[in-house]
């Protein structure tokens, strides 16, 4: 079990269902076992919770079954959870619907289990094939979202991505691999369709200590991926004429330190310190789709040169997005780390817990 520090967040999440008929949203914090809340890169965040399916009143020595109709737990219902800080300012951690409910039993108590998703469930069931001609992300994202009846706020990515094609794809993962062929990331936040590049988002900042908080924390720096440059080669139809692209990238995220490229010298021995990556199993149209893509690429490896996997106390403020100041763990992995996944994690016996990973560029050095 984790031990809690005292200056890190001490309150839990809440979790609240709207009524069937809209008059009210319940709270469900008195009956709830335990919640799992599942987010990472690319959207689609996931919720598990389990409630107490009987429920003794102390006061008559009454036994009810509060969710066993559908005035509450109902599939489709609309269910949040929040949590507030120390100073009582509310964190959104989930805005979803109940897609799934189950019952269990074990060991003699019976439990009522809910999954549910967040607003991009809609987009991933959509499912069709179509070709976009002239396609800006921007544009292309609004109408997206309002026909799925959520709104938009993508920064950036104004320009044409030219003619692209969704080919017997959901929605959902058409637009995540637009997303991700220019470094870009997508996600959900209360109930925003947020579009960013990925060296521009900053979901705050929480600082973190190993021997402090009382981290279970591994770090690992790794060259088995890291590159030099990212090459590809194609043929521009339209225009008539080939198309050659080496990756020019400057988009690496938070940290200090020297990046992997850098450490390729050491590991190849003295040798010239180049490994290339050549993409060539990715079709491109044009000269801008294939400098887009070698970068997004390039940046993507680059970002996963130093990882951390961590599990602290319960903390909604780590999100996807979020950077993390980390300390303790000595020169080299004292840094700060952007989130790419997150797993908040609460139940009656071992309280509210966060695990999450988080990724780096650099590798730090002595002073």
């Amino acid at each position: 079990m984790v031990q809690r520090d005292p200056r890190a967040f001490t309150s839990e999440p809440t979790v609240r269902i709207e009524r069937a008929d809209g008059s009210e949203w319940v709270d469900l914090q008195t009956h709830l076992q335990f919640l799992e809340l599942t987010d990472r890169q690319g959207g689609l965040a996931t919720l598990e919770l389990a409630l107490d399916a009987v429920v003794r009143d102390p006061q008559n020595d009454r036994v009810t079954r509060p969710y066993d109709d559908d005035q509450i737990v109902r599939l489709g219902a609309p269910i949040v959870v929040g949590a507030a800080d120390q100073r009582d300012r509310p964190h959104s951690m989930f805005s979803g619907r109940i897609s799934a409910i189950e019952t269990t039993w074990r060991d003699g108590e019976q439990s009522v289990v809910v999954c549910a998703e967040d607003a991009l469930q809609s987009m991933r069931m959509k499912r069709r094939t179509k070709v976009v001609d002239d396609l800006k992300l921007k544009e292309f994202t609004e109408a997206l979202a309002r026909e799925h009846g959520i709104t938009a706020d993508v920064q950036d990515f104004t320009t044409s991505l030219g003619l692209q094609a969704q080919l017997n794809e959901s929605d959902l993962a058409f637009l995540r691999r637009l997303v991700h062929d220019n470094d870009g990331e997508l996600q959900v936040v209360e109930d925003v369709l947020q579009i960013r590049k990925v060296d521009k988002i900053r979901r705050g900042t929480v600082p973190l200590d190993a021997v402090r908080n009382r981290l279970v924390c591994r770090a690992r720096a790794d060259l088995a991926h890291q590159v030099t440059s990212v090459t590809l080669s194609g043929w521009d139809a339209e225009q008539g004429q080939r198309i050659a692209s080496t990756s020019r990238f400057t988009a690496t995220g938070p940290g200090r330190g020297k990046q992997g490229a850098e450490h390729l010298s050491t590991y190849l021995e003295g040798r010239p310190a180049t490994r290339e990556e050549h993409l060539a199993h990715v079709p491109v149209r044009s000269q801008t789709e294939a400098d887009a893509l070698v970068n997004a690429m390039h940046a993507l490896r680059a970002r996963q040169f130093v990882t951390i996997e961590v599990t602290a106390p319960g903390n909604p403020r780590l999100r996807v997005g979020a950077h993390v100041d980390l300390t303790g763990m000595g020169r080299r992995f004292d840094n700060t780390y952007q989130v790419v996944e997150t797993c908040h994690h609460m139940d009656r016996d071992e309280g509210y817990q966060t695990t999450f990973t988080a990724q780096c560029a650099f590798l730090g050095e002595a002073p």
